[in-house]
């Protein structure tokens, strides 16, 4: 936590330094384009590189499996699945378009088997009663 807040007031010192030479230099409205600029970039890399977990993810094993795919994989998935599926469903609005998901969970299934695990690729830690994890990596 002390480097999260020596990086963050370094950041804040640094910016406050910046600040007043940038209005200089591009005025008020240039420097706001900017930080929107820098926001944008920063939105499309968190977008590309970081899982979501938006479901609630329930174990341990989950949260490894997530954040266990690898980045090439993530990225592969966000532009050719996830974004083409936005452009249909949100600008083009066609509907029944479905987006397949890059892993499923076990208890999501609908075939009655809800126990917790996930399904298809084996992961090291064992159950109390010996089954093993699972994945499916679609």
């Amino acid at each position: 936590m002390a480097w999260a807040s020596a990086v963050s007031w370094t950041g804040a010192g640094i910016l406050d330094l910046c600040v007043p030479a940038l209005i200089h230099r591009l005025s008020q409205t240039g420097l706001l384009c900017l930080f929107a600029g820098l926001d944008v970039i920063a939105l499309l890399l968190v977008w590309l590189f970081v899982p979501g977990t938006e479901r609630q993810i329930a174990t341990m094993e989950e949260m490894n499996y997530v954040f266990g795919v690898s980045t090439r994989r993530h990225v592969n998935y966000q532009v050719k699945e996830v974004a083409p599926w936005c452009v249909d469903h949100y600008i083009w609005r066609k509907k029944g378009v479905e987006l397949d998901p890059l892993y499923r969970w076990a208890r999501d299934r609908d075939d009655g088997e809800t126990n917790g695990e996930v399904a298809g690729v084996e992961m090291n830690g064992e159950k109390a009663d010996g089954e093993v994890y699972e994945l499916e990596r679609v």
